[in-house]
């Protein structure tokens, strides 16, 4: 007797578990809408086109510097160029310099190939994820001289000079 009590006790377990497993909800899951925030896109401003060229980097390595091939237009010996720099180091307590924290910069120059002097005519700059900062425009003429081993020496020497024309991307 009391083992068909036990074995009555197991198989109404058994189909109770069963039953249990076997039913189908008429509800269906509905998620919840994730707190996590959604990252925005990160966008290069100017682009990524091949219309960049890569120059070099800045002496102590923090900075890469590109011109944009297009935008150089040449009056005698005077010329006009944009450029793009990149700040290599993403430490978020660094300065990117006067102009605050920042990872990229595209600016507008005026070069002089004779005197090997230039100004800047405005820049702009971007976060992490290209979105815009701020943009300055100058309107000093003012020309400053460009020194050796300086990044405008390397955009000297590809604007006025021709020279490393072979590197990019």
């Amino acid at each position: 007797m009391k083992q068909i009590y036990t074995i009555s006790i197991l198989l109404s377990l058994v189909l109770g578990l069963s039953s249990c497993a076997t039913k189908s909800s008429s509800k269906s899951y509905k998620g919840k809408k994730s707190s996590i925030p959604k990252v925005p896109v990160k966008q290069i401003p100017g682009g990524t086109t091949d219309n960049w060229r890569y120059l070099g980097t800045s002496q102590d390595g923090q900075i890469a510097v590109e011109v944009s091939e297009s935008s150089i237009t040449k009056t005698n010996n005077k010329v006009k160029f944009q450029d793009r720099k990149t700040i290599t180091n993403s430490n978020p307590n660094a300065s990117s310099g006067a102009l605050g924290n920042y990872k990229y910069s595209l600016s507008w120059w005026n070069m002089d190939c004779t005197t090997k002097q230039y100004y800047i005519a405005n820049t702009t700059i971007y976060d992490d994820f290209g979105k815009l900062i701020k943009n300055y425009n100058f309107t000093s003429t003012q020309p400053i001289n460009i020194s050796s081993g300086s990044i405008a020496e390397l955009q000297y020497n590809y604007v006025c000079q021709d020279k490393n024309r072979q590197i990019g991307y």
